[in-house]
């Protein structure tokens, strides 16, 4: 009967598993190290909603760290038609401001479908970019960020338009509503130690992160069939 339980939670383990997946920051501070400095950035997902838990690297949060997400097929190469300045998050997703710009370029095939303003106190997730950015939802942002308490955000796979068991790509850069952009990104971005600016700047990869698969029909049929023994042994 023992045997039979570890059994048990071990199907319904694999069949609600969630997995982490740790994204690696530069280590420029540009900004005084906010996004940089080598600050941690971890992606959780359950296989419905994605957890971003991010402990900034030192500085404080005066500008606004905007991640941007490749999901489908096609979206924005470069911000450069990206032209939302209706406040200080949009204009940061534009790396535009209404008359500062700071454009750039993403490499790798990636293309950005959407992307997470976040300011202190507030991320908000916009998909649509273009002349006006379609704010979808909050990604109910908690933490303060630093001393022991990082950030944590979620948004729903849905949400971001990702099937669960697929992959999608990510890119971050930290920037001010200003549209002055710092050298602070992700290490995979290759952006050298010094602020771009208003000049223009350009990546050259990404991340990928793969999310949980919704419990297979297999491990779903073992939990009935294990529950169904269970039944008969009492």
């Amino acid at each position: 009967m023992k045997k039979t339980w570890i059994i048990l939670v071990a199907t319904l383990a694999a069949a609600t598993a969630s997995q982490a997946v740790s994204l690696a920051t530069n280590t420029n501070n540009g900004f005084g190290g906010v996004l940089g400095n080598s600050s941690t950035l971890d992606f959780t997902d359950d296989g419905t909603t994605l957890t971003i838990t991010w402990a900034t690297g030192g500085g404080a949060h005066n500008d606004i760290a905007v991640f941007y997400f490749d999901t489908t097929a096609g979206g924005a190469t470069d911000t450069t038609s990206l032209t939302d300045s209706g406040d200080p998050g949009r204009s940061a997703i534009s790396g535009f401001d209404g008359t500062n710009t700071a454009d750039l370029t993403f490499g790798g095939g990636f293309g950005a479908d959407s992307a997470l303003s976040i300011q202190s106190g507030f991320a908000g997730f916009f998909n649509g970019l273009g002349a006006s950015h379609n704010f979808v939802t909050s990604a109910n942002l908690t933490g303060s960020g630093t001393g022991g308490d990082p950030y944590v955000m979620d948004l729903s796979l849905a949400n971001l338009g990702v099937t669960p068991g697929d992959s999608f790509n990510v890119v971050a850069t930290y920037i001010s509503g200003t549209a002055f952009r710092s050298d602070e990104a992700l290490a995979s971005a290759g952006l050298g130690a010094g602020n771009p600016g208003n000049a223009s700047a350009t990546f050259t990869g990404f991340d990928t992160v793969t999310t949980v698969p919704e419990p297979s029909s297999a491990a779903l049929l073992g939990l009935g069939g294990l529950a169904l023994v269970l039944r008969r042994r009492k």
